[in-house]
């Protein structure tokens, strides 16, 4: 059994992906059940001549699924977060979680985060937790210097849901994913969340029902989409109200286990 979670060819062009499509296929042909981690990739892989596969759903998607009853939103940990950074109590938080890499779109937030605080005078700061695969660190010094103090990078820490419970709003803007567990995450702990409208995520959110899609690559669609969140904190606390419903009913994580497990009974 082979589980799929994302294809490192998609955002690739020419011989590369060509050999790194080739390379899935082989894997596919040599594999006696294909699971897929969302519904949006499947139909993806049929578009890109992966049709003649026969590939099944994880659940209704994500490999593990959330516990939503050990996410929430904590009031007095962000005060006390705020206090100990010495940020203003009106401090709005923007929460990254995943790996620190060109292809997460990691420089699409930061270029938006410069344009939200210098051009529109609002007070974010961009929280970044994850493994820093690019030396996050000397880009800042060298092109964001002016705005390093806006920028808390954190390396991954297994108190992550720390982090979703004190922020404010939650950006995955990636070139291509699997499925997007961080945004479930998210979603579990009442954060309005703004993806890349690429197929890996098309699962994880309703748009505008419980987060907000940005054009996957632009950078000023996505800080349109921040401000307009920051601008409607209505909007924000509806969003983050439907997504946790959302989670609750799709992903929850006992569901996920008890469809993984019928279906390895089933093969065995």
């Amino acid at each position: 059994m082979h589980i799929i979670t994302g294809q490192i060819w998609a955002d690739k062009k020419g011989f590369k992906r060509f050999l790194l499509k080739l390379i899935d296929k082989i894997i596919f042909m040599k594999s006696n059940f294909l699971l897929s981690d969302s519904q949006n990739q499947i139909k993806f892989l049929y578009n890109q001549g992966f049709y003649k596969y026969n590939i099944d759903c994880l659940h209704n998607g994500s490999i593990s699924g959330v516990n939503t009853g050990s996410f929430n939103k904590s009031i007095k940990d962000k005060k006390n977060f705020l206090k100990k950074n010495l940020f203003s109590p009106n401090t709005k938080i923007i929460l990254y979680v995943g790996r620190i890499n060109y292809s997460k779109g990691i420089l699409l937030l930061t270029e938006a985060l410069k344009v939200l605080n210098r051009d529109f005078n609002y007070n974010c700061k961009l929280l970044l937790i994850g493994d820093d695969e690019i030396n996050f660190n000397e880009i800042l010094n060298n092109k964001y210097s002016d705005y390093k103090n806006d920028i808390i990078l954190k390396s991954y820490t297994t108190n992550v849901k720390f982090y979703y419970s004190i922020s404010d709003i939650f950006c995955l803007p990636s070139y291509r994913e699997g499925f997007g567990l961080s945004v479930i995450e998210a979603s579990s702990s009442e954060l309005p969340v703004i993806i890349s409208d690429i197929y890996g995520l098309n699962d994880s959110i309703v748009n505008m029902k419980t987060g907000i899609k940005f054009k996957s690559g632009n950078y000023e669609d996505l800080f349109l989409k921040i401000k307009y969140l920051l601008d409607n904190p209505d909007k924000m606390s509806e969003l983050g109200r439907n997504g946790r419903n959302f989670v609750k009913n799709n992903y929850e994580s006992k569901e996920v286990t008890k469809f993984l497990f019928n279906y390895i009974s089933k093969l065995i």
